[in-house]
């Protein structure tokens, strides 16, 4: 395709028609191309995102079914032991309902927390340390935060939650496969780029030979969102090191609904 350019000029004193002709057909195929990148990355986030979600509702019917829904069978139980007045067990038998009744207010608290966006009016940092109490005292992983160098100041809301599910889904990862006994997670902010670093000292994976899961694809997809980039480096046995990084300048105009 040819973009033809015409105009009225004076040539040697004498009225004349400029005409100027300039192949564009590369420039095209180069803004089809980006088109078609463009698509192919919404297309991923959307495929990533609704993944997710029904990851996440998979683990809430597993949670309610194996857990919560168990302790309230078994207070059900407890309870039709009271009802019939059996003096011998009736004391046993409150007390069981009781603690199980408050167990299981505490299950669907944790549970409701996993669900609900944190609450960052404060900080950050704050909210970051909070998460690793809960994962430390559940899981009983060493879990050290490093956040020295992190101005919060430069990040808006959309990127705070961000990191905040992107520490949350690692730590989640590396509870349930990595085997760790420590881990260690560094936020640093520069004047063009946050940064976030999830070291741990498990089992590891080869990188060349396994596919991401939807954990670590719904990382990507989000951290993609913001323009970020996502390295992984892990090897059998030598635990495993995510880390993410996302530019400053552009993602105060982004929307956080679509990439949570």
């Amino acid at each position: 395709m040819v973009d033809i350019i015409a105009d009225d000029i004076m040539y040697r004193d004498k009225p004349a028609r400029l005409i100027l002709a300039h192949d564009v057909t590369e420039k095209l195929k180069a803004e089809a191309e980006l088109s078609r990148q463009f698509f192919l990355r919404q297309k991923l986030i959307t495929e990533t995102t609704i993944q997710a979600q029904e990851k996440e509702r998979e683990e809430i019917g597993k949670e309610l079914h194996d857990n919560i829904n168990q302790i309230l069978a078994a207070t059900k139980l407890y309870l039709e032991i009271v009802l019939t007045g059996n003096k011998d067990m009736l004391p046993d038998a409150a007390r069981k309902s009781y603690e199980n009744v408050n167990l299981a207010i505490t299950e669907i608290r944790q549970l409701s927390k996993q669900l609900v966006p944190p609450a960052l009016e404060e900080t950050l940092s704050s909210a970051l340390k909070d998460l690793v109490t809960e994962f430390q005292s559940a899981s009983g992983i060493a879990i050290r935060i490093e956040i020295a160098k992190f101005d919060e100041d430069l990040l808006s809301g959309n990127v705070k939650l961000i990191l905040y599910r992107i520490a949350q889904e690692q730590i989640n990862n590396i509870v349930k496969h990595s085997r760790a006994k420590n881990v260690s997670i560094t936020i640093e902010t520069t004047f063009d780029e946050v940064t976030l670093l999830i070291s741990d000292d498990g089992i590891g994976f080869d990188t060349t030979k396994r596919q991401k899961g939807i954990g670590l694809r719904n990382i990507a997809s989000r951290v993609g969102f913001y323009n970020g980039t996502l390295g992984i480096q892990s090897q059998p046995g030598k635990g495993c090191t995510l880390e993410v990084a996302i530019p400053l300048n552009q993602e105060g105009n982004l929307s956080v609904s679509s990439a949570v």
